[in-house]
């Protein structure tokens, strides 16, 4: 994806997942996130499958990053809708699995009523939200 994006000129974007993919810069994910949900919005559509590919290593690296600082709460939300943008633009979900549950560990820290809900919810919907 970096080499495409290079040959594509975005210059700035490359150097930011390339950031993204070898160090734990979180500022790298976010103007990755930013702007290629820009130039998604802007255009209807992104000029490659790499931009894609971009937008979705960010969200993770956001989302592992928040899991790595200890978040709970605001933060925990955060990871948990960084996580589920990466589903949504096509990261595939089994090998997020383990991530996933962290996250939802995370989400519910500290709240076993909302956990309790949760988990009663879980094999009724066949999804994992609250109800």
């Amino acid at each position: 994806a970096v080499a495409e994006l290079e040959g594509e000129r975005e210059f700035e974007l490359a150097f930011a997942l390339r950031r993204v993919l070898d160090s734990s810069d979180v500022t790298a994910a976010d103007y990755a996130v930013e702007h290629a949900y820009w130039a998604l919005k802007a255009k209807n559509a992104w000029p490659s499958p790499a931009w894609r590919e971009c937008y979705v290593l960010a969200q993770l690296r956001r989302c592992v990053e928040l899991l790595r600082g200890g978040c709970f709460g605001i933060d925990a939300r955060e990871a948990q809708r960084a996580l589920d943008m990466t589903i949504i633009f096509g990261a595939p979900s089994e090998p997020l699995r383990g991530l996933m549950q962290a996250v939802e560990s995370a989400c519910f820290a500290g709240d076993d009523d909302a956990r309790r809900t949760y988990v009663r919810s879980a094999p009724q919907s066949g999804l994992l939200f609250p109800s």
